[in-house]
């Protein structure tokens, strides 16, 4: 029975990497980087800095690229002037878990750049510590397509910048 369950993953980890060429770098992989969650507790949401829960280190972030098939920040979707940057597909400032599940390689380059999620991020925590959406609310941004939340907060983007 281990045996099929093996070969299973051992076919999803090899054909992952062919499967993200197809992306754009502004939507992490579902397969790739499914999502981590690691907190809704409002106290550390609200009121700790997230520097306290960060802790990525190198390793893990070439993995992140690796697994796309990336061979750095400047390779494929990444060439742009400011390359990609690994990013927490769940933020951290929402809850997300500092965890290899939960990073991707993100674009700093076009529209629905790494400056347009945090700027959804940034939101994200204001709200919640607000009291207007709870914690699970927003992490489901993040967990979906955070392009369609963005545009429904901000309104669609028009050209890249």
């Amino acid at each position: 029975m281990r045996l099929p369950l093996a070969l299973a993953l051992m076919a999803i980890a090899l054909s992952s990497p062919a499967h993200a060429l197809d992306s754009d770098g502004t939507e992490p992989d579902s397969v790739l980087t499914p999502g981590a969650v690691e907190t809704q507790d409002l106290d550390i949401l609200c009121h700790h800095k997230t520097a306290e829960r960060r802790h990525t280190t190198q390793s893990e972030k070439t993995a992140a690229f690796t697994s796309y098939g990336l061979a750095n920040k400047h390779a494929g979707w990444c060439a742009g002037p400011h390359g990609c940057s690994v990013d927490h597909r769940v933020p951290l400032e929402c809850g997300g878990a500092d965890v290899p599940a939960n990073l991707w390689p993100e674009t700093g380059d076009g529209a629905y750049s790494q400056e347009d999620k945090n700027r959804l991020e940034g939101l994200c925590k204001r709200m919640i510590c607000q009291g207007k959406i709870t914690p699970a609310e927003g992490q489901a941004w993040f967990l979906g397509d955070w392009k369609a939340e963005y545009d429904r907060r901000f309104g669609a983007i028009q050209a890249a910048h």
